[in-house]
């Protein structure tokens, strides 16, 4: 569960156009990252992530991600902190850009002209798909990131009409 979490959302109207963005963001936020944990775990001979590639590999070299043994022996791909992640973030959720026509426009009392974007940028240091995941409604399988799909980029051009 995270430490604080919130949005903002405004809306800023200059004549006939109007300006909506949604803001949210997620500070305090832990993630397994399992697909991480099984992409690194070199107990086999499945592909394997780059990372490990810095693996230790002989006497006094100073590295992070542990040696490389078949079937792991000594559980070095076991359950670790080492896949635990900062899963705070920021993320611009929405812009939507209107123009608005009162008058009558062809056949129609009103028109409304508009472009959005959904899911523009997403600011965090999480090494997965997605901070913003769920994969199940239990409590015992939050914060566990089985590589769901992530967000969709959305680009939208519609326009409104008054009948």
């Amino acid at each position: 569960m995270p430490d604080i979490y919130g949005g903002m959302q405004n809306t800023f109207t200059y004549k006939k156009w109007t300006l909506n963005t949604l803001i949210n963001f997620v500070s305090g936020n832990e993630i397994f990252n399992y697909v991480r944990s099984e992409n690194e775990s070199m107990t086999g001979i499945e592909n394997q992530s780059a990372s490990v590639l810095n693996r230790w590999q002989y006497d006094g070299q100073v590295t992070d991600v542990p040696r490389a043994i078949w079937n792991d022996p000594i559980g070095n791909s076991s359950f670790s902190t080492r896949w635990i992640e900062d899963g705070s973030y920021l993320r611009i959720q929405n812009i939507s850009l209107s123009y608005r026509i009162p008058n009558k426009f062809l056949q129609f009392r009103n028109a409304e002209f508009y472009a959005s974007v959904n899911n523009i940028l997403t600011l965090s240091k999480y090494l997965g798909y997605d901070p913003e995941f769920s994969y199940s409604y239990s409590h015992a399988e939050q914060g566990i990131d089985y590589g769901q799909t992530p967000q969709p980029r959305q680009f939208i051009i519609g326009i409104k009409l008054g009948l």
